[in-house]
């Protein structure tokens, strides 16, 4: 992370060229057009005074940085086969029984956000306040009517599965 510093440039952004010769940057695979695109959008998220709740301090800066460098490959792929017009990317995050998303993870869920990534959270539990990172008008949210603090993604899937060939045998 002490390298990355000195990529910044005075305004606060990244030279996305400085950061591309890091030995921690793993994107070189991907088309110019992928890589400036991650990085650029980045540097476009420090910037935004309308994401965040609280203005990124230089410590969330670097974080974010280094979560953004380390993203799953599959995400990264989503970013690559990104269609502006025909298909919008979504990534849906699950949240088994009173499970949480840390700061760090809620800081990238802001930059996903921003790249136009449709973020879809199940929360049954309700303890997942994403709010207290981003700002509450960059996000839809629905309250469940019923709160259920035990709920498990395979157990639902399982519930669901079972009854859907019960229901095709009785109909």
């Amino acid at each position: 992370m002490f390298e990355l510093m000195f990529c910044q440039l005075s305004d606060g952004t990244f030279d996305i060229e400085e950061v591309k010769k890091l030995d921690i940057y793993k994107f070189k695979k991907y088309s110019d057009e992928t890589q400036n695109f991650l990085l650029n959008k980045f540097n476009e998220v420090i910037k935004r005074k309308d994401l965040y709740v609280n203005k990124l301090d230089k410590d969330d800066v670097l974080k974010l940085l280094v979560l953004v460098l380390s993203l799953n490959e599959e995400i990264v792929r989503l970013v690559d086969n990104f269609d502006f017009v025909d298909r919008v990317p979504k990534i849906v995050i699950y949240l088994n029984n009173e499970d949480t998303i840390n700061d760090n993870m809620k800081l990238l869920i802001g930059y996903l956000h921003n790249i136009g990534i449709d973020i879809i959270i199940f929360n049954p539990s309700g303890l997942c306040n994403i709010s207290n990172v981003i700002n509450s008008e960059r996000f839809n949210s629905t309250r469940l009517q019923n709160i259920n603090y035990k709920s498990n993604y395979k157990s639902l899937i399982r519930s669901n599965t079972k009854q859907s060939v019960f229901s095709k045998l009785f109909k």
